[in-house]
């Protein structure tokens, strides 16, 4: 099991009053392009976070009843390794036979399938190290051809009358490997079949993936795209001359630091992972994600969708100040932001701000317990105190 820590960066947005008075002196199509950049910018400000378990998935993957993987680990290590690494499609590995067999005989049959399609890529492998060891001897031979030629005329008499068999099995054991550069860089004399092999889809799965997502958009509704919720956040600030709540973006940083065990008897060992190792992690879960789905084409029921909108309330003061000499109470500032938020997450009429009799009560009521998908981050940004 990895731990991966994966740092946010946040980017604090100007409110629509300060975006307004920016561009009133701009040109109207100067102002036009403000606002269309602006209206990416806030659609840049939803961050999601899909989970998919993968043993309900695998389960309706491979035909099984609910629960048969969850004391498989073996079967889900394999299916895993046949999936990311050597691109197995899920048509030779699932159950296809009649619905009413016990759910312990699905699982055998599965087990079955997955147990020939390893003896496949077993032998592959004794194959292909065959005939690399065949490659190293030919190439060792043709290099004593060489040396053989560059002698005298009467040793390269006498080598060319020698059979070649003797230069080929003179000095090797059938069981030994020797490395050698060039006899791997020396091109094969039959041309290899390798039906099963590792390979880089990424881009291809990804090319799946936003075409099915293009062709499903014609039928969305915008209470489906979350894109939307931040500019009637910002229309509905605007409309209220609330200047101090920004939208945020958050991004992902790139120290992405990873806690993995290479073994069980060794210790978890921290790493760090660099931009060609984030690819290929990324790769391996494209590659899984297609299988999982059948390259789109299975739903995947059981995930959970979380879209995080982030908000910063700003002071100008630190917090000191703001309550001294501004004299404004920045919890009641907050809680008003609160309830103008969830009145636009809601779709309902923002209530007016309780008064110090109702706060407890108003306070202890979350705004997220009808929502499922939706996750607000409301974050409070005070200046540093002076030294």
């Amino acid at each position: 099991k990895d731990e991966v820590i994966i740092p946010l960066l946040s980017e604090i947005l100007p409110s629509a009053k300060e975006f307004k008075n920016a561009i009133a002196s701009l040109s109207p199509e100067q102002q036009e392009f403000a606002k269309a950049f602006r209206a990416m910018q806030l659609e840049s400000s939803v961050f999601g976070i899909c989970v998919i378990p993968l043993k309900p998935q695998m389960e309706n993957l491979l035909n099984l009843p609910e629960g048969a993987l969850t004391k498989e680990i073996q079967l889900m290590q394999d299916l895993m390794s046949l999936f990311v690494e050597y691109q197995i499609p899920s048509d030779l590995l699932s159950f296809d036979g009649p619905k009413d067999i016990a759910a312990g005989d699905r699982v055998e049959a599965v087990k079955g399938h997955v147990s020939a399609v390893l003896q496949v890529i077993e032998g592959e492998k004794k194959k292909q190290l065959v005939e690399a060891k065949d490659r190293v001897k030919m190439a060792h031979s043709e290099q004593r051809i060489n040396q053989g030629s560059a002698g005298s005329r009467a040793h390269r008499g006498r080598m060319h009358s020698e059979p070649m068999i003797q230069l080929m099995s003179s000095d090797f054991g059938e069981d030994e490997m020797f490395y050698s550069t060039a006899a791997f860089a020396m091109p094969s004399t039959e041309p290899s079949s390798a039906p099963i092999q590792k390979r880089d889809n990424a881009e291809v799965t990804q090319a799946n993936f936003r075409e099915d997502d293009d062709s499903e958009q014609g039928g969305t509704s915008n209470s489906d795209d979350f894109t939307f919720i931040p500019k009637v956040l910002d229309a509905k600030l605007e409309e209220q001359n609330e200047g101090a709540l920004k939208s945020t973006i958050i991004k992902a940083g790139e120290n992405w630091e990873r806690l993995r065990k290479d073994n069980l008897l060794l210790p978890p060992k921290r790493s760090y992972l660099d931009s060609n190792a984030k690819k290929t992690e990324k790769n391996e879960a494209m590659d899984l994600l297609k299988a999982i789905s059948r390259s789109g084409s299975l739903p995947i029921a059981n995930s959970d969708l979380h879209i995080i909108i982030s908000l910063s309330h700003c002071f100008h003061k630190n917090l000191m100040s703001t309550i001294i000499q501004d004299n404004i109470n920045p919890i009641k500032q907050v809680e008003k932001s609160l309830l103008v938020v969830g009145s636009v997450i809601h779709s309902i009429a923002p209530p007016m701000l309780p008064n110090q009799t109702t706060s407890s009560k108003a306070s202890s009521r979350p705004f997220g317990t009808s929502i499922t998908v939706q996750v607000l981050i409301l974050s409070v940004w005070l200046p540093p105190e002076p030294n």
